[in-house]
C-alpha cells in the first residue's frame, strides 16, 4: 500500500485549495497523510521541503517514488497517483529515475 504525504500549513492558501483538489478524488488503497510544517518542522526538514504544498508519494517500503510542489488539477493528481504511469510529469521528479 502506497502512502501520499501532504505538506501544509494553515497559512497557505495554496495548501487549501490543493486539500479539496485532493479530499474529490478516489484514493484507493492510498493512504493520505498530512503534515503541518509548522507543527511538525523535522519531518519538513527529512523531507526537504521547501515550498509548499508539496505531495511526496511513497511505496509500501518507504521509498519516495516521486513528488510534486504547488497547486494541482484533479486530473494531474488522478495521473500522479498511477504508480506504473510511465511519463514523469514536468515539475515532479521521479526519484527511482535520479
Amino acid at each position: 500500500m502506497n502512502s501520499l504525504i501532504k505538506f501544509s500549513s494553515s497559512w497557505c492558501t495554496n495548501c487549501n485549495t490543493l486539500s479539496r483538489v485532493i479530499y474529490g478524488i478516489p484514493l484507493g488503497s492510498t493512504t493520505l497523510v498530512e503534515i503541518d510544517i509548522d507543527q511538525e518542522p523535522d519531518m519538513a526538514k527529512a523531507y526537504n521541503i521547501r515550498m509548499l504544498p508539496t505531495l511526496v508519494l511513497l511505496d509500501s517500503t518507504g521509498e519516495e517514488i516521486k513528488r510534486c510542489s504547488g497547486v494541482k488539477s484533479k486530473d494531474f493528481l488522478l495521473q500522479f497517483l498511477d504508480i506504473n504511469q510511465q511519463e514523469v510529469f514536468a515539475p515532479c521528479v521521479n526519484e527511482k529515475e535520479k
